[in-house]
């Protein structure tokens, strides 16, 4: 055997496999590199996903707010209008009562002889 072939043999094949290791480290680097850029978009996902998150919360509750307040303003006008109504309900009763009286009055006077006669 050939001590000078066999260091020769493993000379070349240890600098092929550094020529392949400094590829592998370029191309490990470069992946890093893409990574980093994923890794960043993926926080800025996550951010924008947050913010969202609060913004649907704040509107949510705006929307409930407004909701609680209307449905608050809608019950007053119906008590409003309730009491608008009786009270028209008790007026156009008066009214009524009047009518019926001025009328009875009108047929009563109608039914009165005149001048003596019948």
């Amino acid at each position: 055997m050939d001590v000078e072939k066999t260091i020769e043999f493993i000379l070349e094949h240890e600098a092929s496999f550094t020529v392949k290791m400094e590829r592998v480290g370029e191309r490990l680097d470069k992946l890093t590199e893409r990574v980093d850029k994923l890794t960043g978009k993926v926080d800025q996902l996550a951010e924008m996903q947050a913010n969202a998150e609060q913004r649907f919360e704040r509107q949510t509750l705006q929307i409930r707010a407004e909701f609680r307040r209307a449905v608050r303003l809608g019950v007053e006008e119906f008590r409003r209008e309730r009491v608008r109504r009786r009270e028209m309900d008790e007026r156009l009763t008066a009214s009524h009562l009047l009518t019926e009286q001025k009328l009875q009055r009108l047929i009563d006077s109608l039914n009165q002889p005149r001048n003596g006669h019948e």
